[in-house]
Formats: C-alpha cells, sequence, structure tokens
C-alpha cells in the first residue's frame, strides 16, 4: 500500500509526458491527469489512515528495499509521519486546483514538478533514516536543476 503511494505520482508523470500543449484540449487534459492522480493519492493516504493500528509506536507499511547490494532503502509510516501524509496529499489537489487557471505556459513541466516534488516530499516523510532523506532531498533539487537547463538549453 505504501509503495502505491510512491508509484501513483510517478505513473502520472509518465502519462503527462507525451501529451503536447499545443491545444487548449490538451492542456485540460494534462490539468485532468494531474488532479486524478493527486486525488488518487488523497484516497490511499485516507485508507492508510483509516487501517493505521494506533495502539502500537512500531512502523507500520514498512516496505524494505534490498535487491542490490549498495542499495538498502527502508520505508515505514509511523503516528506523526501518518498525519503528514495526510497533510501533503491533502494539500496537493488544492494546490493544483488553486493554480487551475493561473498557469497557461510550460503546464507540462509544471505538473510534472509538482508530482514528482510531492513524491519526493512524502518520500522524505516515510523514510525511515534520517541520511536517506538528505540524499533523497539532494536528488530532488539535482533533478529540477537539471530538468530545468535542458529546457534552457532546447528552447535555445
Amino acid at each position: 500500500m505504501i509503495g502505491l503511494l510512491l508509484f501513483v505520482p510517478i505513473i502520472g508523470s509518465l502519462i503527462l509526458l507525451p501529451i503536447k500543449e499545443d491545444s487548449i484540449k490538451n492542456k485540460n487534459k494534462m490539468k485532468s491527469i494531474a488532479l486524478i492522480t493527486s486525488l488518487i493519492n488523497l484516497l490511499i493516504s485516507i485508507f492508510l489512515w483509516l487501517e493505521f493500528d494506533s495502539s502500537t509506536t512500531q512502523y507500520q507499511y514498512v516496505y524494505e528495499f534490498n535487491q542490490l547490494s549498495f542499495c538498502h532503502f527502508n520505508m515505514g509510516v509511523d503516528g506523526i509521519s501518518l498525519y503528514f501524509i495526510l497533510l501533503t496529499t491533502f494539500i496537493t489537489p488544492i494546490a493544483l486546483l488553486s493554480n487551475y487557471t493561473n498557469i497557461t505556459k510550460n503546464l507540462k513541466f509544471f505538473f510534472n514538478c509538482f508530482l514528482i516534488i510531492r513524491n519526493f516530499t512524502n518520500l522524505s516523510i516515510r523514510s525511515i533514516r534520517f541520511i536517506t532523506f538528505l540524499c533523497i532531498l539532494r536528488k530532488c533539487f539535482t533533478f529540477i536543476i537539471y530538468y530545468n537547463n535542458c529546457l534552457r538549453f532546447w528552447r535555445k
């Protein structure tokens, strides 16, 4: 279940990639895909909240990735991080709806960055180790800077 919170925004971003911003119909399609992706994440986080056992102090919904010898990644949800996950998944559709008519250029860039940053935010909340959080945060900013530089290069 916790893996779905990771993969739904990535799938939404991948769906947005082949759509061109040449018509109003495609722009509305991109807006609706981003909004539906964020609403699906909100429903998943509400389901996590309903299934959460508050009588224990242990991590719940633990996900361990250790298939690679050089990369071990552990995620889990405790009582505090559950409310942060709910908060970020609740604010995401509100933020997308508040910018529904304001942003008219570079919609694909905006929605992809928005979904991926929200994904990294939730990933950092769920990471069990603080070092993992710092690595994810560094990769997030590196991705944004690299992607922005690529856009500037291709516009020239």
